[in-house]
């Protein structure tokens, strides 16, 4: 506004702080293993150390060395050019420091580039990770010796020594028992006619339940502004409608592979059933069902602690 003897004073708005989210996850994907010249689980040098070390011996457990990874992408050349603090530079960008007294909270608003370049940056780091466990524990039945009895328990006695309170809730689905009506099976001329199971699936848009979830958290607990929610959905959906996406291979599970587990599950159930009832029977087919019921449980409960390899073309050509 113009003023007595100062003319006109302008107040120009300054940038928005934002952060170099891409470029972390790029240099620590890259951290994750060490090279081939650092590599030594024995010494006591973080620079050598691997993510993951399995302790099949003795303890029978993983330890997951954080503080490696976090050595070698502190001491790179790269990092420390690439957040130099400098003008335009560094991990958090076009940021006022707050006068003394005052607090700052910098989050939300990624640095010009971010936005494409930092779903293929999360793709690589999940990869170098399981590059990293897979190399640690090269066997699945490895990883099962790390199941523990008594989980609840355990969990207990865990937070009892950190003086916290950790509850175990998982989430859990209702299978109701098959039963059979009384009576002798010798006298029938068949175990079961037919067997159904009812199953209803919810027509529930998972997407926009989590873009809505999503947008309460921004607005409410992080107070944002309806641009940067906004944003932040739009990002959200962007990366929804990219082709082999986090979002999307999740979506994918929950549409797919998540229902196929539970019907495979529930047939599994109605077998079993099916064989339990035909198992007092004397009818020489009867035993050969409850044989064959068996030897496929034995078989489903086998692959999950080895994997076989099924060579088709040896009946069905190539």
């Amino acid at each position: 506004m113009p003023s007595q003897g100062t003319g006109a004073n302008v107040d120009p708005r300054s940038l928005k702080p934002s952060i170099d989210l891409a470029t972390v996850i790029e240099l620590l994907a890259q951290a994750i293993s060490p090279s081939s010249n650092q590599a030594n689980p024995n010494q006591l040098n973080p620079r050598g150390m691997q993510l993951f070390e399995f302790d099949e011996k003795q303890n029978k457990r993983l330890r997951i060395s954080t503080s490696a990874v976090m050595y070698r992408l502190i001491f790179t050349r790269q990092f420390q050019e690439a957040f130099n603090p400098a003008p335009g530079g560094g991990f958090i960008q076009n940021l006022s420091m707050p006068s003394y007294g005052n607090r700052s909270r910098v989050g939300g608003c990624l640095s010009d580039g971010n936005a494409t370049k930092l779903p293929g940056a999360i793709d690589r780091l999940m990869a170098a990770i399981d590059q990293a466990l897979n190399t640690a524990v090269p066997s699945d039945s490895l990883l099962s010796t790390l199941l523990l009895d008594q989980a609840e328990q355990q969990l207990q006695e865990l937070g009892k020594k950190v003086n916290t309170s950790l509850r175990n809730m998982p989430n859990t689905a209702n299978l109701v028992p098959i039963a059979f009506q009384a009576g002798d099976t010798k006298d029938n001329k068949s175990i079961a006619t037919v067997i159904s199971a009812r199953e209803r699936v919810e027509n529930t848009d998972y997407f926009e339940q989590m873009c809505s979830a999503a947008t309460e958290y921004l607005e409410n607990e992080l107070d944002n502004d309806e641009d940067d929610v906004n944003s932040s959905i739009a990002t959200l959906k962007a990366e929804k409608d990219r082709e082999d996406s986090q979002i999307q291979r999740f979506l994918n599970f929950i549409d797919d592979e998540a229902l196929s587990r539970v019907r495979l599950t529930i047939s599994f159930r109605i077998m079993e059933a099916i064989a339990e009832n035909a198992r007092s029977s004397n009818d020489s087919d009867y035993q050969l069902l409850v044989e064959y019921v068996n030897r496929i449980l034995i078989l489903v409960e086998s692959a999950q602690e080895e994997d076989y390899t099924v060579d088709l073309t040896a009946h069905f050509g190539s």
